[in-house]
């Protein structure tokens, strides 16, 4: 049997409009670190992308394609049905997700939801002044209702004020490289 067929896919899922911003490059280091594993990852870039409001889902549920032709959703909904597991990470938008990231989980929560079941889900959250909680919780929230395990790691992203940047720095990145071993280990115990 071909090896490649058997390895776990995951998605990552980059909400941030910046280019080489924190969510980016903390996305980054996860598909590295997924890549050690021997997990093939697929990179979206979802920030700053403009995707269409949804006008009637329960005929898209039925096709599973955005009938309004929305070339983004199309895209990640293809990429999520062939994923084992997705990541989104996210900036914190006035206390919130940014507005790619809810439409993206709007349409591709209605269209997909079934087929998203037992797929494995991680947030991964960049704080700014506060509100970062609700963003976890969003994400989290789209996971749950869609029926999918959800891994954490050992703390949130939102660190202690006090804390030199450097030291903030290398606790985030022991953090994302916890949570990507627990991502690892969990799709390799699901595909025994």
């Amino acid at each position: 049997m071909n090896e490649r067929l058997n390895l776990s896919k995951v998605l990552i899922i980059n909400g941030s409009p910046r280019l080489n911003g924190t969510t980016f490059l903390m996305l980054s280091l996860i598909k590295q670190e997924l890549e050690k594993e021997g997990i093939i990852t697929t990179f979206f870039q979802l920030g700053g992308k403009e995707i269409k409001s949804c006008k009637s889902y329960k005929t898209c549920k039925k096709s599973e394609t955005c009938l309004q032709g929305d070339p983004i959703v199309n895209e990640l909904i293809k990429k999520m049905k062939e994923s084992d597991g997705i990541v989104i990470g996210s900036p914190t938008y006035f206390y919130d997700v940014p507005l790619e990231v809810k439409g993206m989980m709007n349409l591709c929560g209605l269209i997909l939801s079934k087929q998203l079941e037992r797929k494995v889900g991680v947030a991964v959250v960049v704080p700014h002044k506060g509100g970062s909680v609700y963003v976890y919780d969003t994400i989290n929230h789209w996971f749950c209702s869609n029926n999918m395990f959800i891994v954490g790691s050992s703390h949130f992203i939102d660190r202690p004020i006090n804390e030199t940047i450097k030291e903030r720095e290398t606790e985030n990145k022991k953090m994302i490289i916890r949570l990507s071993k627990n991502l690892s280990n969990l799709l390799h115990q699901l595909k025994k």
